[in-house]
């Protein structure tokens, strides 16, 4: 099963669900759902703007 990391690399850097939805544009409800593993899926834009966003590879991502 593949899972995000997300959730660890927003805590690492102090960051909240609402502020990265602001600076990114990405939807709150899209990261919410990426942070607790309940998405189906995720577009391959969305894994980009956050990957840089937090300056991350989606290695680290995933």
């Amino acid at each position: 099963m593949i899972k995000s990391r997300l959730a660890v690399l927003l805590a690492e850097r102090n960051i909240k669900v609402g502020q990265a939805s602001e600076d990114t544009g990405i939807a709150r409800n899209t990261i919410t759902s990426l942070t607790t593993d309940s998405s189906a899926g995720v577009q391959f834009d969305t894994i980009n703007k956050l990957c840089k966003y937090l300056k991350c590879t989606p290695a680290d991502f995933f």
